[in-house]
């Protein structure tokens, strides 16, 4: 994933971090920066996080899950065969 960062404008694929101040709780800075720009922040006493990036990922299919998705499609196909009948098919072969 790619960012962009929201101090110095250079985009980068590596660690993201947030740069927070706050005052009497008002919000003064909450920002997405760079390794770099972390750094300089730390440096001057900001409060500064790493940001955790979640990954998805997309559970494999199996190849009954498979089968079923092409009979569907091919019932789109054919308005003479029913859904039912196309799944029951698949599960035969």
């Amino acid at each position: 994933m790619g960012w962009i960062c929201q101090h110095c404008g250079a985009p980068f694929g590596d660690s993201a971090y947030r740069v927070k101040s706050e005052e009497s709780g008002v919000v003064l800075l909450d920002i997405i920066v760079c390794q770099h720009c972390h750094l300089e922040a730390r440096d001057l006493g900001l409060h500064t996080e790493e940001i955790g990036v979640r990954i998805a990922l997309a559970p494999e299919t199996t190849a009954t899950q498979e089968k079923s998705r092409l009979c569907v499609d091919e019932q789109k196909s054919d308005g003479n065969r029913s859904v039912e009948a196309s799944v029951v098919e698949a599960a035969r072969n």
